[in-house]
C-alpha cells in the first residue's frame, strides 16, 4: 500500500509534534519535587472587551501581549509577598511554569500554572493571596482555582495544547526558575 504525499506529512508533523510536546514535558518534569500548586486563572471578560473595544487590542496577538503583562506584575507580585525584600535585593523568586491555553481556535484564553510556595503559607493562604493578587492585575479576576499539586498529570494536562515551538503556549516571558535550584540543573 502506498501513502500519499499529504499522508506522509501529515504523519511527520504528528511525530514532530509529540516529540516536542515529550521533551517540553520531560523539561518540566525536571521540577516536579519542587512544586506545591496547581493554579487555573482566567481573565474577566469586560476587561477583554473593554480592551477590544478602545483598540488597545485588535487581535488574539495583542490581547496574549497583554496576558504577558499581567503575568509578570502577578508573579513579581507574589515573590514581594513571599519573599519581602529578599525578592528585589537577592532576586528570591518562587518556580513558576506559566502556560497560556486558548491560543489557537476560538477557546477563550487563560494561564494554567504550576507554582511554588515557602512552606510557611497554607493552602487556603495561597489561595487568598492568589485570588487577591490576580484580580489586582489588568486582566485578573473573574475566575481562580487553587489545588495542591500532587503529580506530573498536572503537567500534562496544561501542555495538552503545546505542540509546536512555533506557538508560545508556555509563556517563556515569565517562567521564574529560583537561582539554587537552576544550579542544581544540569
Amino acid at each position: 500500500m502506498s501513502t500519499t504525499l499529504a499522508e506522509s506529512l501529515n504523519t511527520a508533523n504528528e511525530t514532530q509534534r509529540a516529540k516536542y510536546k515529550t521533551q517540553l514535558l520531560r523539561w518540566m518534569c525536571q521540577f516536579n519535587s519542587e512544586l506545591d500548586y496547581a493554579v487555573t486563572l482566567t481573565l474577566q471578560p469586560e476587561k477583554v472587551n473593554y480592551l477590544i473595544s478602545k483598540g488597545f487590542a485588535t487581535n488574539k496577538a495583542d490581547l496574549i501581549v497583554k496576558l504577558k503583562q499581567s503575568m509578570r506584575y502577578f508573579t513579581n507580585r507574589l515573590n514581594r509577598i513571599f519573599y519581602k525584600a529578599s525578592a528585589n535585593r537577592h532576586c528570591k523568586t518562587s518556580l513558576v511554569i506559566p502556560v497560556i491555553e486558548g491560543i489557537s481556535g476560538d477557546k477563550r484564553l487563560h494561564y494554567h500554572l504550576a507554582i511554588s510556595t515557602p512552606v510557611c503559607f497554607t493552602l487556603l493562604a495561597i489561595s487568598e493571596i492568589i485570588e487577591r493578587e490576580w484580580a489586582k492585575t489588568y486582566l485578573g479576576g473573574h475566575e481562580v482555582v487553587v489545588k495542591e499539586y500532587t503529580s506530573t498529570g498536572w503537567l500534562g494536562y496544561i501542555t495538552k495544547e503545546a505542540t509546536k515551538p512555533t506557538v508560545d503556549n508556555v509563556d517563556w516571558d515569565n517562567v521564574k526558575i529560583p537561582y539554587a535550584l537552576l544550579q542544581t540543573l544540569h
